[in-house]
């Protein structure tokens, strides 16, 4: 479902902190309007996740005692566009403690198995990384892991399957 709303064609964009109720009132046959569509992405399923990601998102610097960084908007927002985009057998299954923040502002995504494998990716608000450890060794990284609009790198996706 998409949501539409109309404002005033003077407004290049829509103002920030508009009122919407006074915008509306601004309805006047003189003038023109222009819509903006807004489409809501895919929602995380996961609703424990969700709720991991809001007390994530409310820490403040210090937040361990010891002088972490709280995470940085950037960081939130790429964490939830990649578990909204990760295919849902990925995601449905996580727990509150495969996602946690990390002292230097990061967070950190945490796939395993019983076979003692792990696929840990920590995301920042400029780059992220991710390496796979099995039976106590690291296997494979890589610590220059870029994510573009609507593709989330294979060797991750590859990884995360094999774990999972």
């Amino acid at each position: 479902m998409a949501v539409a709303i109309a404002y005033p064609i003077e407004y290049q964009t829509l103002p920030v902190g508009i009122n919407l109720d006074n915008l509306l009132g601004l309805h006047s046959s003189s003038r023109n309007y222009q819509v903006l569509l807004i489409t809501p992405t895919r929602q995380l399923q996961n609703k424990n996740i969700q709720t991991v990601l809001v007390s994530i998102s409310n820490l403040k610097d210090n937040w361990d005692g010891h002088g972490a960084i709280s995470p940085h908007v950037n960081t939130i927002d790429y964490t939830e566009a990649l578990l909204t985009k990760l295919p849902q057998q990925f995601v449905s299954d996580l727990s509150e403690d495969q996602i946690y923040p990390n002292p230097n502002g990061t967070i950190t995504i945490e796939w395993g198995n019983s076979r003692n494998g792990i696929v840990s990716l920590e995301i920042g608000k400029d780059r992220s990384t991710f390496f796979v450890q099995a039976n106590g060794e690291i296997i494979y990284k890589n610590n220059n892991l870029l994510f573009h609009e609507n593709k989330i790198p294979s060797d991750l996706l590859s990884y995360i399957k094999e774990i999972i």
